[in-house]
Formats: C-alpha cells, sequence, structure tokens
C-alpha cells in the first residue's frame, strides 16, 4: 500500500477503536452499524463515515508533510443531528491526535472547517469536516 492508503487505513482503524465507527476492509456492513469507507462514500450502510485526503503539501527537504483529510458523516435519516453526533465522536477521536497510524506518524491532528451537505438522494443527512494531520513522511530526498 502506498503513503495515502496507509494513513486512511490508520485513521480508520484508530476511529474503529475508538468507538466511532466499524472498519471492515472487506465485506458489507450491517444496516445497523456506522461503517468506515475509504474516497467516495458507499450507499449502505445507511450511517457512514468516509475518509479521503487531498490538498497535501511537504517540505522539500526534511520529512514534513501536512495532509488535508475530509472526513464526510451520514445519518441514518434527515435528522441532521445524527450526522453530527457521528462528526463529534469523530472529532473526540481526532481532534490533537499524536500517534502511529499503521505505521505512519500522526505529529498532529486539528479540524480547520466543517460544512454542511444537506439530504442526499435517499433522505439522508451530511456534512463534512476538514483535518489537517501533520506527518512524518521520509522519502528517498527528504531526511
Amino acid at each position: 500500500m502506498g503513503f495515502t492508503t496507509n494513513l486512511l487505513t490508520g485513521i480508520a482503524e484508530h476511529l474503529d477503536a475508538a468507538g466511532a465507527g466499524v472498519w471492515r476492509p472487506t465485506g458489507a456492513y450491517l444496516d445497523a452499524e456506522i461503517g468506515i469507507v475509504l474516497g467516495v462514500p458507499s450507499q449502505q450502510p445507511p450511517s457512514l463515515i468516509a475518509l479521503a485526503a487531498y490538498n497535501n503539501s511537504d517540505d522539500p527537504s526534511l520529512s514534513d508533510s501536512s495532509v488535508t483529510m475530509q472526513v464526510r458523516t451520514r445519518g441514518p435519516d434527515a435528522d441532521p443531528r445524527k450526522a453530527d453526533d457521528l462528526a463529534d465522536a469523530v472529532f473526540d477521536a481526532l481532534q490533537g491526535l499524536r500517534a502511529t497510524a499503521n505505521g505512519i506518524r500522526v505529529v498532529y491532528s486539528r479540524r480547520i472547517s466543517t460544512f454542511p451537505l444537506g439530504i442526499d438522494d435517499n433522505g439522508r443527512h451530511e456534512r463534512t469536516d476538514n483535518y489537517d494531520l501533520t506527518v512524518h513522511r521520509p522519502s528517498t530526498h527528504r531526511e
């Protein structure tokens, strides 16, 4: 696996261990579970947490990198409080995090924005929270 996949997998494992959702890299989720997925949100299960990385910034010579991670939460219905509750559980698990996630050192994690997305085509409320992850990412030409 590459760096981004390892990082997002480690964050998914951390969220699972914190009880924010269920990370199951293979197999289907039960409708009653809050599934954690990487990339584009799937239609099932009704409630989920989707993780995606974007907007990376890397020091040219040191192993310091910053990865912005979008956390998209979806509740099981149109009640925005349920998506907010999921986002709060993610916040509790990630804000200020200093840990190793799937072999990648997360130096620091902080939420930088939130935005309500409204109702999806299936009548479920969604929102997005964005986190700045400062990570240690050594590479061939960086110490």
